[in-house]
């Protein structure tokens, strides 16, 4: 049976309270009856067909993605989530697992956006959005009848939540300075706010295809190597109230991608799913120090949207 779990959103998408863990499969039927909330998970899915658009087409997309963060950095957050901010302060390695687990990893649901276009010969551009991720793509297909082959490159800018605060100023003088603001509202731990980090991130997807004829049916498998860089102010309770703290950190993703199309023209139901392996690492500059964190294991994203082409 099912279970609804706690679950990760942006402050302005909160209609949805189901946690999706790699561990808790159970947690899938969550999509389904959670598809029009929306949050800041770390799917990224590509949901196109191999087939390229013909020049000047155009075709829009909206749904939703979930990803399942590797086991190792899910306990990493709820290990952090369920200690004291005494114990954090005891345990600084744990805290810091934690809080770059959800920074980096951000597991959760996301709604998904996409606008793509059929440009020269077979090459096609898109833009997609999902949670605080927007993507920009070129791909170039090589086209054999019902079959295709498509090798494209991806550029990613990941922003701080919306309504998140501005880092704090720099202050020389502590006794009057004001005491940051920790909003976890959007985060899976209370008392941590990482909605100001932001940063870029690059991928690489090569995939194959086929389509049937009329074309009913499509369906796409393939590769994909990313890599995202993030960066900026932690905020965090104490006991002594609240502070910040830089973090920075790196996510490499190698993933597998199996998805299909079905539908008439001029709506298609697009499906995929993404295993993979992440590798996480990064530095918190604590008071105390520089503290380092590294996780890594597999993970999971599932995605299902409408393609609409005029």
């Amino acid at each position: 049976m099912s279970q609804q779990l706690p679950f990760t959103l942006c402050p302005e998408f909160r209609r949805l309270r189901a946690r999706l863990t790699f561990r808790g499969f159970g947690a899938l039927s969550t999509i389904a009856s959670g598809a029009l909330a929306l949050g800041c998970g770390a799917g990224s899915p590509l949901l196109h067909p191999v087939h390229p658009l013909a020049p000047g087409e155009l075709a829009g997309s909206s749904g939703v993605s979930a990803h399942f963060a590797p086991p190792s950095a899910q306990r990493a957050i709820d290990r952090t989530s369920q200690a004291s901010t005494s114990e954090r302060a005891q345990d600084e390695q744990t805290a810091v697992d934690g809080a770059l687990a959800q920074t980096l990893s951000t597991p959760g649901l996301a709604p998904w956006f996409s606008v793509r276009a059929g440009l020269v010969d077979t090459a096609e551009g898109g833009i997609s959005y999902t949670g605080r991720r927007a993507r920009a793509d070129l791909r170039y297909a090589y086209v054999f009848d019902q079959t295709a082959l498509s090798v494209g490159a991806g550029a990613t800018g990941i922003m701080p939540a919306v309504g998140a605060d501005p880092p704090t100023q720099p202050c020389d003088d502590p006794d009057y300075c004001p005491d940051p603001i920790v909003d976890d509202s959007h985060s899976e731990i209370p008392g941590v706010d990482t909605g100001s980090t932001s940063g870029w991130g690059l991928d690489l997807p090569l995939l194959v295809g086929w389509r049937s004829a009329p074309e009913l049916f499509s369906f796409w498998t393939g590769v994909r190597a990313r890599f995202e860089q993030i960066s900026g102010e932690i905020r965090y309770d104490t006991e002594a109230g609240p502070r910040t703290a830089h973090a920075e950190g790196d996510r490499w993703v190698f993933q597998g991608v199996i998805g299909f199309a079905v539908g008439i023209k001029p709506i298609w139901a697009l499906f995929e799913l993404s295993p993979a392996y992440e590798r996480l690492s990064g530095n918190v500059n604590l008071e105390s120090g520089v503290v380092g964190s590294r996780l890594e294991g597999f993970s999971f994203s599932p995605a299902i949207a409408l393609m609409v082409t005029p």
